[in-house]
């Protein structure tokens, strides 16, 4: 009976540990937001770096996944392109353990990385990525379709550019009806 009441107050002792540190790595993520709407960006990498460290040691593949993301999309606006590619990178390592994310959400990472690829004039390394969206992309709808079309758009453009064929790129230049 006594080791049982010892299993159940460890067991509690765990779970409110979890909850605290979801809280914590939820409360990171929303101060880098914020920090980075107000230009502080120094502020919003290191609470980004703190929610993927939490994330990794504290809760499970599918925050690390969504903590790689934020930091992969801060990386890629702050012109950090290297690092956008390869944190992305980390979050669809993540994405897949955890089993929880929609096509949408794993075409979100891809068109990240193949903007940061784009950004390098690495468009040939970025067509994969392209690639991944293409079965299910008009499924967006409002600024992100239009982002997921620009980028094809510029794809298109710099590929034929550079005589690599594109025919595979979707090319429509209209919105969906939502």
């Amino acid at each position: 009976m006594r080791k049982r009441a010892l299993f159940i107050v460890a067991a509690l002792a765990l779970l409110s540990a979890c909850s605290v540190q979801q809280t914590y790595y939820d409360a990171e993520l929303a101060v880098a937001s914020d920090d980075e709407r107000k230009g502080n960006y120094k502020a919003a990498h290191e609470n980004l770096v703190s929610a993927v460290w939490r994330a990794k040691n504290y809760l499970g593949p599918k925050e690390v996944s969504t903590a790689y993301y934020n930091l992969g999309t801060f990386f890629r606006r702050q012109a950090n392109f290297e690092n956008s590619i390869s944190t992305l990178q980390e979050s669809i390592k993540y994405a897949k353990e955890a089993g929880t994310f929609d096509d949408l959400a794993f075409g979100r990472r891809h068109i990240e990385i193949a903007t940061s690829y784009a950004a390098l004039d690495q468009w040939e390394s970025g067509v994969p990525h392209i690639k991944a969206v293409i079965p299910y992309w008009e499924n967006y709808s409002g600024s992100e379709y239009q982002f997921v079309n620009t980028v094809f758009a510029e794809y298109s453009k710099a590929l034929t550019k550079k005589g690599v064929s594109a025919t595979f790129i979707p090319n429509k230049t209209s919105n969906p009806t939502p």
